[in-house]
This record gives C-alpha cells, structure tokens and sequence, in this order.
C-alpha cells in the first residue's frame, strides 16, 4: 500500500471533471508540483461550502498514485486570497505567474523557497501591496533554487571561488532580494525605476535563454 504524504498545496490551477469533480495542479515545498482529482469538489450543499479554488493554500494528505493523478485523503483550507479576483491585473498577473510555475516546476522536486515566495506573493497581493517587481523577483528565486544563476551570482556561502569586492556586493545584494521576495527581510532599498526596469530584463533574459516561458 502506498503510504500517506502530508503536506501543504498552493492551487495554481483547476479543471471541471465529469458533473462535480475537479483536476487541480498544485505546488508543494517538499514535493514540487502536485495534481489532485478532488471528487464533488464543485458541489454545494446548504451545509458544505468548496475550499478547493484557485491560490487558496491547503493542508493536504493523499496517497501516490502511479498514474500522477492523486486522489486527496483530506483537505482544509489554512488561508483563502479571494479578494485578488476583486483587482483583475492583480488577478491577471497571478495567473501568468501560476503559469510559469506550471511549466517550470516538476513532481517530486522539492522547490521550499520558491513556494514561500508565492505564499508571500499572494499575501501581499491579497491585500494589494504588490507591485510589478514583486512577480520578478518571485522568478529570481526560482532561478536561485534551481542553480539557473549565472555562476559568479550563485549565492552560496561554500563556494570556493574568489569573487572581487563589486561581485561580492552583487551577490549579497541579490540574496537580499531572494530573501526579501520570501517574506524574510520586511523591506529592501528603495531602487530607482531605471534599475527595476533592468533587473527586470535581466531576469526574464535569464528566463527565456534557459527555456522557462
């Protein structure tokens, strides 16, 4: 018998299956991406409500299941963000995002920071303190976690090589925005929109050139 896993999902995607049923593709820290057929998941009563829905985050156990499509033991709901569909670019760039991850992350591949990034993310833009360079920085930690840094920007601390004192600056100045974008630094220095405007294009140049969108 397949054991039980226990973890926490950020739902980044859901599909109507058959009358009442859902497909939904999550992401787990421990466990990377997730698909889930929830059954009735769709169905109201006067006495049960849905939890199953888009950027809601969930405790969850369920047993593998050698087809990919797991069948959840249990679910409860930790923290809805359903005020993002009251701002529709809000709402929109969510979603690209969730699209991005969709594409770039894979089953049984922990990926811890970037999930933290997104449940920060989500936060702040459930409340609508989010800004553009938020969703970069969200990918700049995906870059981190999966080693896509260029070498001399890697921010680790036992790397053996010998960095000049400007890349040293760079490299923690970096590790400072990763932080920052996982909820564990409350701000960073306020950057010039000249510089945003780069850091964005050298992000998303970093992204395409390793084929993540």
């Amino acid at each position: 018998m397949n054991k039980t896993i226990s973890t926490k999902i950020i739902i980044l995607k859901k599909t109507a299956y058959q009358e009442s049923s859902l497909i939904v593709s999550t992401i787990s820290a421990e466990y990377g991406k997730i698909d889930f057929v929830v059954k009735g998941a769709r169905r109201i009563t006067k006495n049960k409500q849905p939890i199953v829905d888009l950027f809601r985050e969930l405790a969850v156990e369920f047993r593998e299941s050698s087809s990919g499509l797991n069948s959840p033991v249990s679910l409860d709901l930790l923290k809805e963000h359903d005020k993002l569909a009251l701002n529709p670019d809000i709402y929109l760039d969510v979603s690209r995002l969730a699209s991005f991850l969709l594409r770039n992350i894979y089953p049984n591949v922990p990926c811890p920071r970037a999930y933290s990034a997104l449940s920060n993310l989500l936060n702040k833009a459930a409340v609508g303190s989010i800004i553009a360079f938020d969703f970069i920085l969200l990918k700049l930690v995906f870059l981190f976690e999966n080693g896509l840094l260029p070498e001399n920007f890697e921010t680790n601390t036992d790397s053996q090589l010998q960095h000049t004192a400007e890349v040293e600056k760079q490299r923690k100045f970096l590790n400072m925005l990763i932080l920052y974008a996982e909820g564990k630094l409350p701000d960073i220095p306020t950057l010039s929109t000249d510089y945003k405007n780069k850091f964005s294009a050298w992000v998303n140049g970093l992204c395409h050139y390793n084929d993540l969108e």
